[in-house]
């Protein structure tokens, strides 16, 4: 009877145990796989979009930044974060980090990647509407969505990404900035050119390499006569084969206060060459002067 007993404990000790293995698991799993702060409604495009301590007016614009400390993804997408970090400083854009993180963990994750970011919240990401990270949102003054991005950036994608940053700076001008070309400033770039020089300086040389900056498909669409295609971040890789070092290079894009530009004239004097310059206004301030522009012909 006795071992019958002890039979039966030893029995019931281990259903329980196993009970209690089940039970611990399943918390684990619910807490690391399926998030129990599931959004009521993710981010979209278009919404209001509410943070607590961001104060959308008094940023004028802000690119939202959702990292995590453990996301190889956030670590790997590093030097493109640096970039936008740049170009939203050059451009007066603030650019906010939030994370689950602690704030302190994640400013020295972030120091840690050499991005400088002073403005970090620690919010529960999902609740907030973050599926992933990393994940940019770019907010407009009144708060509302413009456009976002989830998940790693890397070479093949980089090129949409910047697209979407150059669309987001150079729209919805707020009423007390007036972007043209006597009044744009230009004091952090290097040889600016204007467009009447440019169009005078085309029609007595020949070495002048215009290059259109934007993607292909913008190229397409229209462009300044004779201009060479060569997109932002394609510059270093075919530099060697297609930019001659004894031309004068000027670069233009489709933003009036286009610093990819001047980010591009800065890749190439890295790489030795001295005869580079940008374009004032780029392609709006060359329509604008009423000088020739136009499409790529159809291929069959």
């Amino acid at each position: 009877m006795k071992e019958q007993n002890k039979f039966n404990l030893e029995k019931i000790t281990n259903i329980v145990v196993i009970l209690a293995i089940i039970i611990v698991t399943g918390i684990i799993v619910k807490k690391y796989l399926f998030d129990s702060n599931e959004p009521v409604q993710k981010i979209e495009i278009g919404q209001k979009f509410d943070i607590p301590d961001v104060n959308w007016k008094q940023n004028g614009k802000t690119i939202m930044l959702a990292v995590k400390q453990d996301c190889s993804h956030c670590t790997t997408s590093a030097a493109f974060f640096r970039q936008i970090v740049d170009e939203a400083s050059k451009n007066s854009i603030k650019v906010e980090v939030v994370s689950s993180d602690s704030k302190e963990d994640s400013k020295n994750y972030l120091a840690g990647l050499d991005i400088s970011i002073q403005n970090v919240h620690q919010i529960s990401l999902r609740k907030n509407g973050f599926v992933g990270t990393p994940t940019l949102v770019f907010v407009n003054q009144d708060g509302i969505v413009k456009d976002m991005w989830v998940g790693r950036i890397d070479s093949e994608n980089s090129a949409t990404v910047l697209n979407k940053l150059k669309v987001f700076m150079s729209s919805e001008i707020s009423e007390n900035q007036t972007f043209s070309d006597n009044n744009t400033d230009f004091s952090s770039t290097k040889n600016p050119i204007a467009v009447t020089d440019l169009k005078t300086s085309l029609e007595k040389s020949n070495e002048i390499l215009l290059i259109d900056i934007d993607s292909r498909e913008e190229f397409k669409t229209l462009h300044i006569s004779n201009a060479k295609n060569i997109p932002s971040d394609e510059i270093v890789t075919r530099a060697s084969r297609e930019i001659p070092k004894n031309k004068q290079i000027v670069f233009y894009g489709r933003c009036p206060k286009d610093s990819f530009s001047s980010f591009s004239q800065d890749q190439l004097t890295k790489l030795g060459y001295s005869k580079v310059s940008f374009l004032v206004g780029g392609l709006k301030g060359w329509k604008d002067a009423g000088f020739s522009v136009e499409k790529s012909p159809e291929t069959p």
